[in-house]
C-alpha cells in the first residue's frame, strides 16, 4: 500500500509529504493492516504486538500526526527520558513545519509543563512516572486529550516501572472521558489477554521485514538460528585467544569491524564498562577517525564525557550511556547514522528506541538489578526479552537490506550451550 492512500482515511497531505520524504512511499505489512484492514484513525483502542523493525513505531508517529495536525491533543507516552528526547527531536523538527505543536515533560525536562497543564500543545512526549506525577497534581488534565499512545508496553513486565504503568493504564480506561489509547509492544507471551484488559483490539506481526540470526560465538563459529525462517547455520569465524570477556568483545568487534567492514554495537550492563571497552577498542582498532562528530563535539561547552568522547571518536569508537549531555548523545547518533562511528559501546538499559544502522550486536548476558527487599545491587541474567530488544537494534528496516546478528560471545562450552538453549531457541518469559 502506497503511503497516498492514507490522504483517503483523513491523514493531512502536508503530513503525508513529510513522511514519504522520511520513509518512502511504501507502507510495510503491519501499517497497511493498521490502516486499511482495522481503520485505525477512525478511533477505538489497540495493541500493536509486533518484532523489532516491523514498522509498528510509524503506526504511533501516523496517529499521532493525524491527531495533532486536526488540532486534537496527544499524550505520546514512552519509558526513559532518553527516548523522550529522541522523539521530541524527531517531532519538533519534522513536524513544526506542519504546524504540529510538540513539547516534553521528563523530571529533567521541566519547561514544558505549564504548557501542558494549559493544554497548549498538539504532542507531548512524555515519560510514564512523569505522566503519573502530573495526573496526581492534576487528574482532570487527561479529559482533553484525544489520543494516549504507549509506547515499549512490554515495560508492563518490568520490575521497576511496571507498576506505575499498570496504575496509569488504569487511570485511563476508568476516566469517562476516556481517549483513543495504543500501546506498542514487542511480542508478549500473553498478549492477548493484554489486549482484553486494554479493551483493544490486537494487531500483530512475528516476522521481521530484515531476517536477524539470532547465536553464539564459540569454538571459531558463529552458530545461529534465523528469527523469521527458524533455520540454524553456522558461519566459520576465527578462533579467540583472550580468555576474559573484554578481550573477547574487542577480538569479536575486530573481526565484525575491520575484516568484514560492519558496524557493530555492543550491549554491556553500566556505564564505567562501556566506557572500559571504548577505551581499550579505541587503542586495538586501526579504523578512521570520526572527523565530523569530533567538530562538533570540540564546540560544545565543556562535560564529564566531552574529553572522553573526542578520544574515543579519533579511532571511529563511542560511547551512548546516561552520562551524556542530550548534545553529546545526539552527535554519537547523528555519526552513527552517518557511518563514521563503525562501534558504539552502550548499557542495556539504553536498548529500547535506537535505531541505527548496525549490521551486529554484541550482547553482555548480565544485567545489573536492584532488590527492594535487600536495598542491594546485584548482577543476574539478562531475559529473553532483553535479547530479542538488544538483538532488534540490528538490521533495521531501511539501513541493512540482508541480515544482522544478534550475538553472545563464549570460550566455555557450558556458557554456549545454555545462551543457544535458553536465548536463541527459548521462549520469551510470560507476563504476569
Amino acid at each position: 500500500m502506497r503511503i497516498d492512500l492514507l490522504e483517503a482515511f483523513g491523514l493531512d497531505p502536508n503530513v503525508i509529504a513529510i513522511l514519504k520524504q522520511k520513509y518512502g512511499a511504501q507502507l510495510l505489512p503491519i501499517q497497511e493492516r493498521a490502516f486499511k484492514e482495522y481503520q485505525i484513525l477512525n478511533g477505538g483502542n489497540f495493541l500493536l504486538s509486533a518484532v523489532t523493525s516491523s514498522g509498528k513505531t510509524l503506526v504511533g508517529e501516523i496517529l499521532a500526526l493525524h491527531y495533532g495536525s486536526k488540532g486534537k491533543r496527544v499524550f505520546y507516552l514512552v519509558p526513559t527520558k532518553a527516548l523522550a528526547e529522541e522523539k521530541y527531536e524527531q517531532f519538533h523538527e519534522d513536524y513544526e513545519k506542519a504546524g504540529i505543536q510538540t513539547v516534553i515533560s521528563t523530571h529533567d525536562r521541566r519547561e514544558y509543563d505549564e504548557r501542558i497543564e494549559g493544554r497548549r500543545f498538539h504532542i507531548a512526549i512524555i515519560v510514564y512516572e512523569k505522566l503519573h506525577s502530573l495526573l496526581v497534581g492534576n487528574p482532570k488534565l487527561i479529559n482533553d486529550i484525544g489520543l494516549v499512545l504507549v509506547d515499549e508496553l512490554q515495560y508492563l513486565t518490568d520490575e521497576e516501572r511496571g507498576p506505575v504503568l499498570e496504575v496509569l493504564l488504569t487511570r485511563i480506561l476508568l476516566n469517562p472521558k476516556q481517549p483513543q489509547l495504543v500501546g506498542l509492544s514487542a511480542v508478549l507471551d500473553k498478549s492477548e489477554a493484554l489486549a482484553q484488559w486494554l479493551r483493544a483490539k490486537m494487531i500483530r506481526e512475528d516476522k521481521r521485514p530484515v531476517e536477524l540470526r539470532q547465536g553464539v560465538f564459540f569454538d571459531g563459529k558463529f552458530r545461529y538460528r534465523e528469527f523469521n525462517s527458524g533455520l540454524e547455520g553456522e558461519e566459520e569465524w576465527f578462533p579467540l585467544k583472550s580468555e576474559r570477556e573484554a578481550g573477547q568483545y574487542v577480538e569479536t568487534a575486530r573481526y565484525l569491524v575491520e575484516d568484514k567492514g560492519e558496524q557493530t554495537i555492543i550491549f554491556l550492563p553500566d556505564k564505567p564498562t562501556t566506557e572500559a571497552l571504548a577505551h581499550h577498542l579505541s587503542h586495538a582498532l586501526n579504523l578512521s577517525p570520526a572527523d565530523g562528530a569530533i567538530a562538533e563535539m570540540n564546540a560544545l561547552e565543556e562535560s564529564v564525557s566531552k574529553d572522553m568522547l573526542i578520544t574515543f571518536l579519533s579511532s571511529g569508537v563511542a560511547v551512548h550511556n546516561a552520562d551524556l549531555s542530550w548534545e553529546e548523545r545526539d552527535i554519537v547518533e547523528r555519526y552513527t547514522r552517518k557511518g563514521e562511528i563503525r562501534v558504539l559501546c552502550t548499557t542495556t538499559t539504553l536498548a529500547v528506541g535506537l535505531n541505527l544502522p548496525m549490521k551486529n550486536a554484541i550482547v553482555a548476558p548480565l544485567r545489573w538489578k536492584y532488590f527492594r527487599d535487600t536495598r542491594s545491587l546485584s548482577k543476574e541474567r539478562i531475559l529473553v526479552s532483553d535479547y530479542e530488544n538488544m538483538g532488534g537494534r540490528v538490521a533495521r528496516y531501511g539501513f541493512i537490506s540482508d541480515f544482522g546478528r544478534a550475538i553472545f560471545v563464549t570460550s566455555s562450552y557450558v556458557d554456549y550451550k545454555f545462551y543457544y538453549d535458553h536465548y536463541v531457541k527459548g521462549p520469551i518469559e510470560e507476563m504476569t
